[in-house]
């Protein structure tokens, strides 16, 4: 049975990057542990409310490519923190995540809220751009590249599955939507690989990190 080492991919991989993020993210962090202490998520959209409007001009500030990568590590940074490390607490690391993935959002205007319904949606995940596949019965994704216009373009050239003409609730007419869904993420992951920056792929590269569980 294989579980992840924790403490080998923070080390390796989270602290470098943590470390090479620019002065003022790694200060708005700060302060996102400080005044965003108190607050709490919204109950439907799981978002983050703002302290105030000069914080959310802080975050919008920043570049996107600088704002996914750093969502992506901090909120690693404290996720992925092994045991006996202390870093700022009140949920800090994943409390910046959220606010950046709503300015992300925003500037690639893709929604917040899940989506009901069926077929292809984009999303932003802990400043990772990720598509998912939906039916009444079945929903998967699959993380594919830093929250980016230029990533997003591309992902959205590809060729989607194919999904009915006629959007009945009949489980067989959506096998084709089903069975072209590995594929798919596939044909995303190609289109995208030559604009994906040196920082990306070690940090979603879990597998690596999967080892044999030591048992006494």
């Amino acid at each position: 049975m294989k579980e992840f080492d924790y403490k080998s991919a923070w080390t390796e991989v989270i602290l470098p990057e943590y470390e090479r993020l620019t002065p003022p993210t790694l200060e708005l962090y700060r302060q996102t542990c400080e005044q965003a202490s108190g607050l709490h998520q919204d109950f439907q959209t799981l978002d983050m409310p703002y302290p105030d409007a000069a914080f959310r001009r802080a975050f919008e500030e920043i570049p996107s490519g600088e704002l996914s990568r750093a969502a992506a590590v901090i909120y690693r940074y404290g996720h992925w923190s092994p045991a006996g490390h202390s870093y700022a607490g009140s949920g800090g690391t994943w409390k910046f995540s959220n606010y950046a993935d709503q300015v992300l959002s925003n500037r690639l205007g893709l929604p917040r809220l899940p989506r009901c319904g069926q077929g292809v949606f984009f999303r932003v995940h802990e400043g990772i751009l990720r598509v998912c596949l939906q039916t009444l019965w079945s929903w998967t994704s699959e993380e594919f590249g830093p929250a980016e216009p230029a990533v997003l373009a591309a992902a959205q050239t590809v060729n989607k599955p194919p999904q009915p003409t006629v959007r009945r609730n009949w489980r067989k007419s959506w096998e084709p939507f089903d069975a072209d869904s590995e594929p798919y993420f596939q044909r995303v992951k190609d289109a995208v690989a030559p604009l994906l920056p040196t920082w990306y792929p070690p940090i979603v590269d879990t597998e690596k990190y999967m080892k044999e569980k030591v048992t006494a």
